[in-house]
């Protein structure tokens, strides 16, 4: 994977870009288990210090109330379609805005082109493995992939992960809250593969991310414009 950094002027200006476009961040909060979306509302440059304003998610303040510092993950898909990362530490929230220094510089990461849009609860993907069926509950999806918690009703408790890395999935259909069948607005993929495993030794709920290896055009339109919806939802909502 290729990281490059950017800087000075170029990541001022990408900060302009965030607000003008209102560009959707995945937002985390390390030291917790707190991410979602949020955007960039305001760029403000001092002669002191320079700072970002972030529109304040829903619960942050009781997610870190425990905190001595705040220290925050950011990443987003620049104008380039290319993945960026930033980490901030300190800053102030109150009312609306979370207001946090602007980082050193932004990491561009060339690995991933589509970014990473959390779910809504109650998304899941029916998927098929040799004599296996089963369900996921999604965390987030993306154009390439799903990253998801395998349901394990119906299937036997195990400490190891039920599938492995590179193993594929076939006949995998996609389904939203809300949506009813008639719509057929379920998203149908032929083929994916597991890229990572993440196992929870607690409760054995085996956390996979996945790969979209084959989809048909129709049903790659279809994921897209479901993308754009959840954005547009999302959106709506703050």
């Amino acid at each position: 994977m290729n990281v490059g950094k950017v800087q000075g002027t170029k990541m001022l200006d990408l900060f302009r870009y965030l607000v003008e476009s209102k560009k959707i961040l995945s937002l985390q909060v390390i030291g917790t288990r707190f991410e979602c979306l949020t955007f960039v509302t305001e760029f403000k440059e001092n002669s002191k210090q320079s700072h970002i304003i972030i529109n304040l998610p829903s619960d942050f303040g009781k997610a870190v109330e425990n905190l001595k510092v705040l220290e925050l993950s950011f990443n987003f898909n620049g104008p380039d379609n290319v993945e960026y990362l930033f980490t901030t530490k300190g800053g102030t929230y109150k009312n609306q805005e979370l207001k946090v220094p602007l980082p050193d510089y932004i990491k561009r990461l060339q690995r991933r082109k589509n970014f990473r849009l959390l779910t809504p609860k109650g998304t899941q993907m029916n998927f098929q493995s040799k004599n296996l069926k089963g369900t996921f509950d999604l965390i987030n999806i993306s154009l390439g992939g799903t990253y998801c918690v395998l349901e394990l009703k119906g299937l036997p408790i195990s400490k190891r992960p039920i599938l492995k890395v590179k193993q594929p999935i076939f006949n995998i259909s996609i389904v939203f809250p809300g949506q009813q069948s008639a719509e057929k607005r379920d998203i149908h993929i032929k083929k994916a593969e597991v890229v990572r495993v993440e196992p929870d030794k607690k409760s054995f709920r085996h956390k996979y991310a996945f790969e979209f290896k084959y989809i048909d055009k129709d049903e790659k339109q279809k994921l897209i414009e479901s993308i754009y919806r959840l954005q547009r939802e999302y959106l709506q909502r703050r």
